[in-house]
């Protein structure tokens, strides 16, 4: 049975015994069998580094990261990079047996998420995901997506985004994070982004009905946004011309705005009666 990430919470209890909801991996195939809660399909799975990058929802408005950001993501990145030099040192043994118990703490981790218990669901994708070694791509890339599903019935959207983005950044071309990303950004009113999700995904899975219902729904939202904004953006410009005008005896509406035959705009003055 699929089951939509729309999925209210009172749907999903009827809904949670009938089968696991989420993706899982066989102990004795690392190969993945895809029993989700999505629409989507999984796409064809590649080798990734695992790079420990993740977007700052709460960015300064130009982009730069704050100090205290720069210095958090050194710290990510040398502790992973010493994690790295640990697991090479490794033997395959070693390597599989983490794997397996990792796989172990995923299964337990699904359980806890069909029961909506999300919150110790996710404390059990993170132990599996710092069990599991990097040279397992496909594995820490559905533990990323996994935990990303529970970040959403939290409606914490900010997570939500952050893991879909590491699960893609392992495999690219993997659906269902890519939709998951596309809902959180679209709850957080970031339209641009989650059309652009849902454009990635709709060429990945043409049937997708959540993807094709975007594109559709979403240009025109996108527009009339623009255009409030634009609007907004004009009545300020105005309320900052009056003020400036207003020591001459003049306002914005001594100014008109004619368009010509080229396209342009030319400024009219006109007198006060």
């Amino acid at each position: 049975m699929a089951e939509m990430l729309e999925t209210p919470l009172s749907q999903l209890t009827t809904e949670s015994n009938s089968g696991d909801h989420l993706d899982v991996t066989t102990n004795s195939d690392s190969q993945t069998t895809n029993n989700s809660t999505d629409t989507a399909t999984t796409s064809n799975d590649s080798d990734y580094t695992d790079n420990k990058s993740v977007e700052d929802s709460q960015s300064k408005l130009d982009d730069e990261p704050s100090d205290e950001s720069k210095d958090e993501k050194s710290i990510e990145t040398q502790e992973l990079e010493k994690r790295k030099a640990r697991e090479d040192l490794m033997t395959n043994e070693e390597k599989e047996g983490l794997r397996e118990k990792a796989e172990q703490l995923k299964a337990s981790a699904n359980s806890k998420y069909k029961q909506l218990c999300f919150a110790e669901a996710i404390e059990e994708y993170t132990a599996a995901l710092e069990t599991c070694p990097l040279c397992y791509s496909k594995e820490r890339s559905i533990l990323y997506s996994n935990r990303a599903a529970a970040y959403l019935y939290q409606e914490n959207t900010e997570e939500v985004i952050n893991d879909c983005t590491q699960s893609l950044q392992l495999n690219p071309n993997y659906t269902k994070p890519l939709l998951r990303r596309a809902q959180a950004y679209e709850k957080t009113e970031k339209l641009d982004e989650a059309l652009e999700d849902y454009k990635k995904l709709l060429e990945l899975d043409k049937r997708n009905p959540e993807a094709i219902s975007a594109c559709r729904r979403l240009p025109a939202e996108i527009e009339k946004r623009n255009e409030k904004l634009k609007a907004e953006m004009l009545g300020k410009l105005k309320d900052l011309g009056n003020l400036v005008l207003k020591p001459f005896g003049l306002s914005t509406n001594n100014f008109q705005l004619q368009q010509n035959d080229s396209g342009g705009y030319s400024v009219n003055f006109k007198q006060s009666n």
